[in-house]
């Protein structure tokens, strides 16, 4: 299981905020963790959060969590055109993914029965 600082952090290292060896700034960890309370209020609307807002997020989950937040995040950092794309990229496909891994498959009441 994942925390939100985690994928807070992941989020913040997409957006490029965070450099090697350093942790990132208060300001842009605040910034980041609003964005986490937005994407989480919009999943529990659509029935994808099937965890707490204060997390642990499922481990499946959490990457395509922090895509959406570093999304977020591209209107208020300027990133360059390439982080851009990697970001619109992991973003574009994240709640699909999300959908996808919360939704428990459809099992029958009667037994199958093979012809």
């Amino acid at each position: 299981m994942a925390t939100t600082v985690e994928v807070r952090d992941d989020a913040l290292k997409l957006l490029g905020l965070i450099p090697v060896g350093q942790a990132a700034q208060d300001q842009d960890r605040v910034e980041v963790e609003s964005y986490y309370t937005r994407i989480y209020a919009d999943l529990l609307s659509g029935g994808l959060a099937t965890w707490i807002s204060a997390g642990p997020l499922p481990d499946e989950v959490a990457p395509h969590v922090a895509a959406l937040m570093a999304w977020q995040g591209t209107e208020t950092y300027g990133v360059s055109p390439a982080r851009y794309q990697r970001i619109a990229a992991k973003a574009s496909v994240a709640r699909r993914e999300i959908r996808r891994l919360v939704r428990p498959r459809y099992e029958g009441l009667t037994d199958q029965t093979d012809f």
